[in-house]
C-alpha cells in the first residue's frame, strides 16, 4: 500500500512516542487547549475580563482524532510544531533570515523519529510575509506531501496571527510590513476578520479605533513614541508572530468545521475575496 507521505525513517508512531516517558517528560498536557478571555496588561492598557468569564472561554474540540504537522516560515521568526488529537506535541521556533536552513532540523526536533507517514495533514501559511520565506514554506509542504496536495492545508498569516487572542473580548488589529512604509492589515472583531488592505500606519490607527490591540511582525516597525502619538495599544512581544502550534488548532478548528484551505500560493498581490476570504477564526 502507498504511505501517504514520504518517511524520514521506520522510526515509532506519534501513539508511541506520546506515551513514552520523554513526553511526559516535558509536562505536555493531555487536556484540551483552551484559550480564555482572562486580565492581561497590554502595553499599558488594561483590558477586563467580562463579568462571566465562561463566555469567552472555548475547548478546543476535534471530532475526530487528527495529527497536524504545521509550518510557518512567513516573519522573521519561523518555526514548525506537532499538533496530534487537540494536544501540542512539540514546537520548534527559531529566528534566521534564512528560514530554510532551520527547516530540516526543525523538523526532525518535532517528529523525534516519528515517521511521517501518521501525520494527517500539512498546515502551512500562505502569506501575506516575508516573499522568499513564503515560498519556502510552500515549497517545503509540497515537498513532504510527495505529490499529495489534497494533504496540504493552507491558511492566511493574518489569521494564525489573531487566533491565539481568539477568547479574549479585545478588538484586534494584525500589521505585517509591505513596503514604502505601508503594512498588510486586518481589523478582527467578534472573531470575524474584515476584508485584509494595505495602508500606512496613520490611516490604519484610525480605522482600527482607539481601543484596538495591535499584533504582528508589523509592530516591530513601529517607533514607541509613533505608538505613543498615536495612541496604538501593542501586544506582548512574545504574541507578535505567527506560530505553527497557533496555525495547527486554528486548522483543526476549520477542518471540522468544513472550512476549505486557501490556494497553496504564496500571497504577494492586494487580495481579493475569492483568494483570501474573511472566516471566523
Amino acid at each position: 500500500m502507498k504511505q501517504r507521505f514520504p518517511s524520514t525513517s521506520p522510526g515509532k508512531s506519534l501513539s508511541e512516542w506520546q506515551n513514552s516517558p520523554s513526553f511526559h517528560e516535558r509536562g505536555s498536557p493531555r487536556t484540551p487547549c483552551w484559550t480564555t478571555g482572562r486580565s492581561r496588561l497590554f502595553s499599558g492598557r488594561h483590558h477586563e475580563t467580562p463579568a462571566d468569564p465562561a463566555e469567552h472561554m472555548r475547548p478546543l474540540r476535534v471530532a475526530r482524532a487528527m495529527t497536524l504537522l504545521a509550518i510557518e516560515t512567513t516573519s522573521p521568526v519561523s518555526s514548525v510544531a506537532l499538533v496530534a488529537d487537540g494536544v501540542l506535541a512539540a514546537e520548534c521556533a527559531w529566528r534566521s533570515p534564512d528560514a530554510a536552513a532551520g527547516l530540516l532540523p526543525a523538523l526532525a526536533t518535532v517528529l523525534r523519529g516519528a515517521s511521517l507517514d501518521h501525520v494527517d495533514r500539512l498546515v502551512v501559511s500562505a502569506g501575506p510575509g516575508s516573499w522568499t520565506g513564503t515560498r519556502i514554506g510552500i515549497s517545503f509542504a509540497k515537498g513532504l506531501a510527495s505529490g499529495e496536495a489534497q494533504r496540504i492545508y493552507v491558511l492566511s498569516t493574518m489569521d494564525i496571527l489573531a487566533w491565539p487572542f481568539s477568547g479574549m473580548p479585545v478588538r484586534l488589529c494584525c500589521l505585517i510590513p509591505c513596503r514604502r512604509g505601508t503594512f498588510w492589515y486586518a481589523v478582527y472583531g467578534n472573531r470575524c476578520r474584515r476584508q485584509m488592505r494595505q495602508a500606512r500606519l496613520p490611516d490604519i490607527a484610525r480605522e482600527a479605533g482607539a481601543d484596538a490591540l495591535f499584533t504582528g511582525p508589523g509592530v516591530e516597525e513601529i517607533p514607541r513614541d509613533e505608538a505613543d502619538r498615536l495612541g496604538i495599544a501593542l501586544a506582548p512581544a512574545a504574541l507578535r508572530y505567527p506560530r505553527a502550534s497557533s496555525a495547527a488548532f486554528l486548522a483543526a478548528e476549520h477542518l471540522d468545521a468544513g472550512v476549505p484551505s486557501l490556494p497553496a500560493e504564496p500571497f504577494y498581490h492586494l487580495p481579493d475575496e475569492s483568494h483570501f476570504p474573511c472566516p471566523r477564526v
